[in-house]
């Protein structure tokens, strides 16, 4: 997909994924959690950790669910982040979301 090629140059790429990913979005689209994982992955790449979690908020608010790798590419992020507003909202998101369902956490696609 145009979003995972822009993975072969994370210096520039992160602008291009997160346009792509919004401008998905405005199409009307709704994208997967897999495709936002990709914009994470490319954020987390390109060192723009304040960018990957503008995507977890952006996940947050259109209530995309969050998989295994979701949460793997945002603990990566809040351990690198200094953000304090981001990583607070995103530790809630994860607690809240624990709480919410936690039979969530033994189901596997």
């Amino acid at each position: 997909s145009a979003i995972e090629s822009c993975l072969t140059n994370k210096k520039i790429a992160w602008k291009a994924a997160i346009e792509i990913l919004h401008d998905m979005i405005s199409d009307g689209l709704r994208p997967s959690v897999k495709t936002f994982n990709v914009v994470l992955e490319i954020c987390r790449a390109a060192q723009q950790r304040e960018k990957g979690m503008e995507v977890l908020k952006l996940m947050k608010d259109r209530n995309v669910p969050l998989d295994e790798d979701t949460e793997k590419l945002a603990k990566s992020l809040l351990l690198s982040t200094s953000s304090d507003t981001f990583s607070d909202m995103f530790r809630n998101y994860m607690l809240n979301r624990k709480h919410a369902n936690p039979q969530d956490d033994s189901k596997k696609d």
